[in-house]
Order: structure tokens, then C-alpha cells, then sequence
């Protein structure tokens, strides 16, 4: 029996999980991943803040 080409993409997706690089929000401290959204638009190094909520509460403070 053959694994299904299904199975292999489960493995990739896991592996990609594995290498996902991580950042600390500032504010509350809680650790965020690099989103793909982020990734293919180059603005991982920008990204500061993990929501628009601690966005606003840093400038707030």
C-alpha cells in the first residue's frame, strides 16, 4: 500500500510549522509566529505587535 500524496502534505505542512520564526509582543508579552501573510510581503521585520489592540495600547501609553 502507497501513502496518498494527502500524507505528504500533512508531513510538509509540519515541517513548515517547525522552522516558523517567533517574535514577543511587547506589551503583553505573549509570543506571536510569522504569518504567511506577513512572510510573502516581507514585512516580518516590521512587525512589531501582535494585534492592532496592543498597537493602540503602546501608543496610548
Amino acid at each position: 500500500m502507497s501513502h496518498s500524496p494527502q500524507s505528504k502534505r500533512k508531513t510538509d505542512r509540519a515541517s513548515a510549522k517547525q522552522i516558523k520564526q517567533s517574535k514577543t509582543c511587547p506589551v503583553c508579552q505573549l509570543s506571536f509566529d510569522n504569518r504567511k501573510k506577513w512572510q510573502q510581503r516581507g514585512l516580518w521585520e516590521q512587525i512589531i505587535y501582535c494585534s492592532a489592540r496592543c498597537r493602540g495600547n503602546a501608543k496610548n501609553s
